[in-house]
């Protein structure tokens, strides 16, 4: 990966705080992360774009690098994010292809009270009015789930998955989904590559261990148990 952003100012830090039941709360002081400029994002050429938690400054320059830019667009907001609500993302979600959010996040984005534990279709039913052709919403212990335009899978997880710690696991899910994407899998192959990787780093402490290589991806995924169910169609989230 090349850096494309500039230098300076004082680095970002993160305090991760672990519960008995492997779930956390991560304290985040973003630094010079938020006041990235256009005149610091060296040129580049690219396929794909995978956007991720970028506030204050930072955003709004991700927002005139994306427009400058015929690509494809995965776009992975935080909570952060998601609470300015759609009209505020409006201009990165209007060129998103893939979005991909937590239950959480989703509801916040339109506004919504997450602790009503509103179904997944009537979320996806939201989702659909937005302009992204693929969406997903990870749902810790139930899996995720991803609507293509036609129908809805729902992954869920190994049986007998021994979970260390969940911080870095959506992450590791939303880059892989959007790396299989650009190796031009299907929707399968990308559901199976990315549960493949999340279920990895959830079985071990820490965002990044064990991100899987592609050559051990390409191996496990071979022997991973998650099942994928079709379990909504387009005439169910049109309402008909």
């Amino acid at each position: 990966i090349d850096f494309v952003g500039g230098e300076g100012g004082v680095s970002g830090l993160s305090v991760v705080l672990n519960s008995p039941a492997h779930d956390r709360a991560i304290l985040v002081y973003k630094g010079t992360n938020n006041t990235l400029t256009p005149e610091e994002v060296k040129p580049f050429t690219t396929r794909w774009i995978y956007l991720s938690s970028m506030m204050g400054e930072s955003l709004d320059t991700a927002q005139k690098v994306i427009c400058q830019h015929d690509c494809q667009l995965a776009f992975n907001p935080s909570n952060y994010q998601a609470e300015k609500g759609h009209q505020a993302l409006k201009g990165i979600i209007d060129h998103v292809d893939f979005l991909i959010m937590n239950r959480e996040e989703v509801n916040k984005l339109f506004g919504l009270d997450h602790t009503l534990g509103l179904p997944v279709l009537e979320l996806f039913k939201l989702l659909r009015k937005l302009p992204p052709t693929l969406f997903a919403i990870t749902d810790g212990s139930e899996g995720s789930y991803i609507y293509d335009r036609k129908v809805v899978y729902h992954a869920k997880p190994s049986e007998g998955l021994q979970i260390k710690e969940t911080t870095g696991a959506g992450d590791a899910f939303a880059s892989t989904f959007t790396a299989a994407l650009a190796y031009d899998l299907d929707i399968l192959q990308a559901i199976r590559w990315a549960v493949t990787n999340a279920e990895s780093v959830l079985m071990f402490r820490g965002a990044k261990e064990k991100l899987l290589s592609r050559s051990e991806l390409l191996t496990q995924v071979k022997t991973n148990t998650s099942s994928i169910d079709i379990i909504f169609n387009e005439s169910e989230l049109k309402g008909n």
